[in-house]
């Protein structure tokens, strides 16, 4: 215990940042769970499309879904959700699978779902960032 307390006195801003940090994630994922949505990892949310049982939302803005997209994923920019949710009415009965680049956006997005009674929703767990990664292809 001594040893943890003369690292902290030490160091400060490192302890400081670690505590940010995890309450940053805590935050993040209390969030999640308030808004309704299951975080869902990428082979569970493929799987899931391919049976037809789900779909894409991205939010991103029109530029960064122009400059690559999951393919077959419908583009509705964060801001604009609330004033095009009858967009999505169509799909109501399905999953969505909410994503941004990298997953930390997907949050307001998945209450705005919940409160217009959608039911079924999950982020894609790192977003497209994840996708790209695992090497899936994307639309242009």
């Amino acid at each position: 215990m001594q040893q943890y307390i003369e690292f902290i006195t030490n160091h400060p801003l490192l302890f400081g940042m670690l505590i940010l940090v995890l309450i940053l994630l805590i935050t993040s994922e209390v969030t999640r769970s308030i808004n309704g949505a299951k975080s869902i990892d990428i082979s569970t949310a493929i799987s899931r499309f391919n049976q037809d049982k789900a779909t894409f939302l991205d939010i991103r803005s029109n530029n960064e879904f122009a400059n690559g997209h999951i393919t077959g994923a419908i583009n509705i920019p964060e801001t604009d959700l609330e004033k095009r949710i009858s967009d999505l009415i169509k799909f109501k009965e399905k999953e969505i699978i909410v994503y941004c680049q990298t997953g930390i956006r997907t949050a307001k997005s998945c209450k705005v779902l919940k409160d217009n009674g959608f039911n079924t929703i999950s982020t894609l767990s790192g977003g497209l960032t994840a996708w790209t990664n695992e090497n899936y292809p994307i639309e242009k």
